[in-house]
């Protein structure tokens, strides 16, 4: 029998099955970043619409919402003209934090059962005067910080 130089065709299977769990390994990590990056600016966009609906309130009664630090009630919803998104309370809790003054700060938190253990609890914060911040990797520089 004559020898052949090459590999084999079991050979080449491992080698093409072994790269094809690695390529996906990689494609979950990728997809990951995008999705939290996609929640991120959900997130920016109902704080967005929540301050501006604090600048209103604070237009019709003199004064802004009361800032409790706890989430946003359905009736508080309401009172700044919007409705409960379809998204509140599953990736993100959204609440209202004081500073005193004529400054008031809109929070959403980080929570579901999705949110790697570096996310959870994570702070996206949008000041009245729009000056964004945050806490872990939502704060300015961060990879999931919020683009202007």
């Amino acid at each position: 029998m004559k020898r052949t130089c090459g590999f084999t065709l079991i050979e080449l299977s491992v080698v093409v099955v072994i790269i094809g769990i690695m390529a996906s390994l990689v494609a979950a990590r990728i997809f990951r970043g995008y999705q939290e990056r996609a929640r991120v600016a959900e997130a920016a966009g109902i704080l967005s619409a929540i301050s501006r609906g604090q600048v209103a309130y604070f237009d019709r009664h003199g004064f802004f919402l009361a800032a409790t630090g706890a989430l946003l009630q359905p009736d508080e919803w309401e009172e700044l003209g919007l409705q409960v998104p379809p998204g509140a309370g599953v990736y993100w809790d959204y609440g209202i934090w004081g500073t005193g003054g004529n400054d008031v700060w809109v929070v959403a938190r980080r929570t579901g059962f999705d949110a790697d253990p570096g996310l959870a609890g994570g702070l996206l914060l949008l000041s009245s005067d729009g000056t964004w911040t945050g806490s872990g990797p939502y704060a300015p520089g961060g990879p999931y910080a919020p683009t202007k």
